[in-house]
């Protein structure tokens, strides 16, 4: 179980109490405008611009656990940012980023076809594809800059403390890897950034790689950054970035919308309000750690089972036995799924009428 960071003392340090107070926005970290895409999965997202880089300083990243593992991720080919053709979400823990390069020395506009494929599960996957469209051989330089400062999530949205004499480095000398790892009192976090294919050098924080490609000729990347345990809330997507776009792998919420009872009506605002009902039920679909088993939770505000009671479906969705109650105005109980240590900080299961 990964162990959860306190908040801090001081969400919004380096700034002066006055300015916080007459709401002093100008030390405030850039936004990612409003094309900006995150994908997330339980305790975890991944906020980006269009292009799918997170400038240094903006308020993107790779958030775990609330804690952010990526402050940088910024793709470049000949040190120039691309240029984005189309960007979407496919699922609500994957999205595409279809791009091309600007005109350059040696290397006309539209000379390639990238697409950047993410998405979010039991770790952060990323895979690079690229193409060339010139007639002629094209040789460019590949570069991935990355930074890992460690925010707390308070932190992000409005000034992050500098941790960089608390953060230290053990990439890989083969350009297999990059390797950050902070530790402050109980805290410890590591953001590690795996390649299936080395890069040429390391330079600083940068990945490079020396890319020759002929006409037609493809170039594929997969970039790994594996994540911690979750908190036990949503079993997240696992396999192949292929397989995961082309809907092969396995999806817990897919697989079990699907099992679900469908009802369906003639009546089109009824339909519309059925299937907005299911998708809200699939949130959350508990998964719980190995060798914890639930136990039944007890209701505080009474046991007279009413039509206001929550659901027999709710209740046996995810192995629970819950009590019937009435519905009250009385506050609802909540039930962690056991009593043992590690699972004092699952997230909270609703079972009451309220």
């Amino acid at each position: 179980m990964a162990v959860l960071r306190p908040p801090p003392a001081d969400p919004t340090p380096g700034l002066r109490a006055g300015a916080r107070e007459a709401g002093d926005q100008r030390a405030m970290p850039p936004e990612l405008g409003p094309d900006s895409i995150a994908v997330l999965s339980g305790p975890t997202f991944m906020y980006s611009d269009p292009c799918g880089d997170v400038p240094p300083g903006s308020i993107g990243g790779l958030v775990h656990l609330d804690t952010r593992l990526l402050s940088g991720w910024v793709l470049t080919i000949n040190g120039e940012q691309l240029l984005v053709l189309r960007a979407e979400t496919i699922d609500h823990y994957s999205a595409q980023y279809v791009l091309t390069n600007p005109a350059q020395a040696g290397l006309p506009p539209d000379s390639l076809g990238i697409r950047r494929l993410r998405y979010v599960g039991d770790g952060f996957h990323e895979r690079v594809e690229m193409v060339s469209f010139r007639p002629e051989p094209v040789r460019f330089e590949l570069r991935l800059a990355v930074n890992a400062d460690f925010a707390d999530l308070f932190e992000v949205k409005s000034g992050v403390r500098d941790r960089s004499a608390e953060i230290t480095r053990s990439h890989a000398p083969d350009g297999s890897e990059l390797c950050f790892s902070y530790a402050r009192g109980e805290f410890a976090a590591e953001t590690r950034v795996c390649c299936s294919l080395p890069a040429d050098r390391v330079e600083g924080d940068e990945l490079v790689w020396d890319v020759t490609l002929t006409r037609r000729e493809e170039w594929q990347l997969d970039l790994h950054v594996p994540l911690p345990p979750g908190m036990g809330v949503v079993e997240p997507v696992r396999g192949d970035i292929a397989d995961v776009f082309h809907r092969r792998a396995d999806d817990p919420v897919r697989r079990w919308t699907i099992g679900r009872a469908v009802l369906r009506s003639d009546d089109q605002a009824l339909g519309r309000t059925i299937r907005q009902s299911r998708d809200d039920l699939r949130w959350p679909i508990p998964t719980w750690p190995a060798g914890c088993a639930p136990t039944p939770p007890r209701c505080t505000s009474g046991s007279t089972a009413t039509t206001g009671s929550t659901s027999a479906a709710a209740s046996t969705r995810s192995g629970w036995t819950a009590t019937r109650t009435p519905s009250t105005r009385r506050s609802p109980t909540w039930a962690t799924c056991c009593g043992a240590a590690s699972c004092r900080r699952s997230a909270p299961v609703r079972w009451c009428g309220s």
